[in-house]
């Protein structure tokens, strides 16, 4: 670009030193959450291998990763959030695909939802190792994934396809409440620690209360080995409160207390909210 032989750089700069980083963003600094935040919205996100902090999505994006992506969720709330807690406007058509999402006792969930989300696709991912229990309620549970709405304004349209979670405290897939056309398909989940509620050990696949238009299909539930009498099994593959659904071409194996756990909410002796699972 003169004389002297310079070129320019990505910046346009003649003889400048910006370079392109493995994200493709110029003067980038091979940050995920710089690169989210440089993709246009609606666009895609290929992650090279890496180990990553955790992120928050805001915008529409496909962002998968394309060799061996960690995302070390340690000493943090959550790996991946989609989603603003603080707001109210929506997020939309998201997808994280093939990650490694890590976390440890400081770390209550894998991927949370929160409620202002539709057409969410979590899929070909492996979670582990979430320990902390809720710290928004009373709850004892961690989740590898979490999805929550509320009276008002729900999740809609989640898929959770292909994961593998494990190693988690209490609940593989957690639906807190008030979620709609969620579908859980071809998930493995096993190696749940129970936690203590209210003095019992529990343990959950998944989980979900006033969940309506839920699919549980072709996920593999595994408790504890048949030949360990010390072990605690898990204490039901999907367990629902109030929740619309169907869970069809599911496997279990090893010791499972329930396949299916249906819960009501009564009034004076009377149901004033039921639960309608297809299995």
């Amino acid at each position: 670009c003169d004389c002297d032989g310079n070129v320019e750089d990505c910046a346009g700069v003649c003889g400048g030193d910006a370079e392109v980083d493995s994200f493709g963003v110029c003067n980038g600094t091979n940050d995920l959450q710089a690169a989210i935040d440089a993709t246009p919205d609606g666009g895609g996100l290929n992650v090279p291998s890496g180990t990553y902090s955790p992120v928050v999505i805001l915008k529409s994006i496909e962002m998968k990763c394309t060799g061996e992506c960690l995302i070390d969720a340690s000493g943090s709330l959550t790996g991946v959030t989609i989603g603003d807690a603080a707001s109210s406007f929506p997020v939309n058509e998201v997808t994280v695909d093939g990650f490694n999402i890590k976390g440890d006792a400081g770390t209550n969930s894998g991927v949370m939802v929160l409620p202002w989300t539709n057409t969410i696709y979590i899929m070909n991912n492996n979670i582990s190792g979430m320990a902390l229990a809720n710290p928004g309620n009373d709850s004892p549970l961690s989740y590898g994934i979490l999805v929550f709405g509320g009276s008002n304004i729900q999740p809609n349209g989640v898929g959770i396809y292909n994961n593998g979670i494990n190693n988690v405290h209490g609940s593989g897939i957690s639906l807190g409440s008030n979620t709609l056309n969620t579908t859980i398909e071809g998930n493995t989940i096993d190696s749940i620690i129970p936690v203590d509620l209210n003095g019992v050990p529990f343990s959950v696949g998944v989980q979900a209360q006033a969940a309506i238009g839920l699919t549980v299909k072709g996920n593999t539930f595994t408790g504890s080995d048949p030949t360990d009498f010390t072990a605690t099994p898990l204490g039901a593959a999907v367990n629902v409160i109030t929740s619309q659904g169907t869970m069809t071409a599911n496997s279990f194996n090893g010791v499972i207390g329930s396949y299916l756990s249906v819960s009501d909410i009564y009034a004076g002796g009377f149901p004033v909210a039921t639960s309608n699972m297809s299995f």
